[in-house]
């Protein structure tokens, strides 16, 4: 609840403090520990200390594994955690094995269609991406939005499938069929998230900046408007 209002100061005294009593109460190899170590990297990663996050994602995982085993589905989200952390990080060849790691898995064990299989596809799409690999990128894209739809539209992994795939064709220079796409994931993203979202502004300024670099100004500026303003909703208050 704190992170989600912004009061990260309070939330990181409060989630250090648990830390530091689960690590006074429960013995050094304690399921309690690792839970609290990914919750104070999670709180790291949204105020962008990545190397604090990386170090509370490593516990995480060293914890899990020792304690569940490496077959283990908290072991699996730990692997999860400390990729998407490595890929805030720019270190995006060290991340990629372990987005595979996890998509493979959770094939093999949730099936393909399963929603946390659908979140793996679109993690290790969005790295892809990022590092402009189209070609690694081009059959899990198509695949994520088809399982996505399949599964009905009230979901947010269809709405990050939906983005990856106009972002994908905006990278293959195939700008008529981003903008359908691009706009869709603001449509859904305001519906499934609500407006309020971290992610709805970033649907928004990617389809400004689509607009932006087509020289479409006019619909481009009420995006960035409104991107912003969304940021400074999501930031809170501000100390006089």
């Amino acid at each position: 609840v704190l992170l989600a209002q912004s009061r990260l100061k309070e939330a990181e005294a409060y989630l250090q403090e648990s830390l530091d009593i689960c690590q006074q109460i429960y013995p050094a190899e304690h399921a309690q520990i690792a839970n609290s170590n990914r919750n104070m990297g999670a709180l790291f990663l949204h105020q962008g200390k990545l190397v604090d996050a990386e170090k509370q994602m490593r516990k995480a995982l060293e914890l899990n594994r020792g304690i569940h085993g490496t077959d283990h589905p908290k072991s699996v989200m730990s692997v999860h955690d400390l990729a998407s952390v490595l890929k805030e990080q720019g270190k995006l060849t060290e991340a990629e094995p372990l987005f595979i790691e996890v998509l493979n898995w959770r094939k093999r064990r949730l099936g393909p269609d399963h929603g946390n299989t659908l979140n793996a596809m679109n993690s290790l799409v969005s790295l892809y991406l990022k590092q402009k690999d189209l070609s690694k990128a081009d059959p899990i894209v198509f695949e994520a939005v088809e399982i996505g739809r399949g599964k009905g539209s009230n979901q947010k992994e269809l709405v990050l499938a939906i983005a990856n795939l106009g972002d994908f064709y905006q990278h293959s220079n195939k700008f008529v069929e981003a903008e359908p796409l691009l706009q869709e994931a603001v449509e859904l993203g305001r519906e499934i998230l609500g407006p309020d979202s971290l992610a709805v502004m970033r649907y928004l300024n990617n389809l400004a900046q689509f607009y932006s670099r087509q020289k479409r100004i006019a619909e481009a500026e009420p995006l960035f408007l409104e991107a912003i303003e969304l940021s400074k909703r999501l930031a809170g208050p501000t100390d006089k």
